[in-house]
């Protein structure tokens, strides 16, 4: 029993030091897989560099389902969209399954074209959205357990949204740290948008400590729009530490190949 107890303590302390982190530094100074690890992200994607994939589209399960029941939280590192996700399927496309959602997380930062994690040709942009999943039957130490689909927004002048009115509104009510909104009804297919055909692949890593190696990456090769008064909320949200952006710097490539699904025309 005693055993048990202190097993118990370890692993609820592993479990909170690794969320004993911030973005003041862009991830500099995580430590473990963070800092050795040699498939890191975010990257720079180089267009001419990427080699061509031939695979099937993607194929994305029950995407004109209503969210019902998932609520928007800010966990003082981000705000994440949970509850109510796991029987949204995401299969082919060259994936090595099926895999079901568990959360989405946004990324922003202060600055025009500042706050996603990823790059493409050098170039950032105002935000982006990263749908993580999980392999169905796969277990947490497994290659490829994970797989995050990635989308880059740019903030424009207007009114303009690639975004669920719903959604939008939820961000104003969450600005505090712990605060959480039940977000209305709208399908999943609303939230992810149209464009879904072309995007790039490579082999990374969580974006934030554990900085697990077991995640295939999946970003959108085409950009969606924000207007510049929903980039003006996401900075108007606290985070942790007083800090006003939340995406890590990039990472070496080290050796990695970059892949490209490009429709043909």
């Amino acid at each position: 029993m005693k055993l048990y107890s202190f097993l118990t303590i370890v692993g609820i302390f592993i479990r909170l030091n690794a969320y004993q982190f911030n973005y003041k530094k862009e991830g500099s100074d995580w430590k473990g897989t963070c800092a050795n690890g040699e498939k890191q992200s975010p990257i720079n994607i180089k267009e001419e560099e990427a080699f061509n994939l031939q695979t099937p589209p993607l194929k994305f399960h029950n995407i004109k389902k209503y969210l019902k029941g998932s609520r928007l939280i800010n966990n003082g590192k981000t705000v994440r969209i949970h509850n109510q996700l796991e029987f949204f399927h995401i299969s082919n496309g060259g994936l090595p399954g099926k895999y079901s959602i568990k959360y989405i997380d946004f990324h922003w930062g202060k600055g025009k074209g500042r706050g996603s994690e990823h790059r493409l040709s050098g170039i950032s942009s105002d935000m982006e959205m990263q749908i993580v999943a999980t392999k169905i039957g796969g277990k947490v130490k497994d290659l490829n357990y994970y797989a995050i689909f990635a989308f880059l927004f740019e903030a424009f002048p207007g009114t303009a949204n690639d975004l669920p009115g719903a959604l939008l509104d939820a961000f104003k009510n969450v600005k505090q740290v712990g605060k959480s909104r039940l977000i209305s009804p709208i399908t999943f297919k609303w939230l992810i948008g149209k464009q879904l055909g072309e995007f790039y692949r490579y082999k990374g890593s969580l974006t934030s400590p554990p900085c697990s190696e077991n995640a295939i990456w999946t970003i959108f090769r085409k950009k969606r729009r924000i207007s510049l008064f929903i980039k003006k909320v996401l900075n108007s949200i606290q985070l942790k530490k007083h800090e006003v952006a939340n995406f890590r710097k990039i990472q070496p490539l080290n050796g990695r190949k970059v892949y490209k699904r490009v429709k043909k025309r």
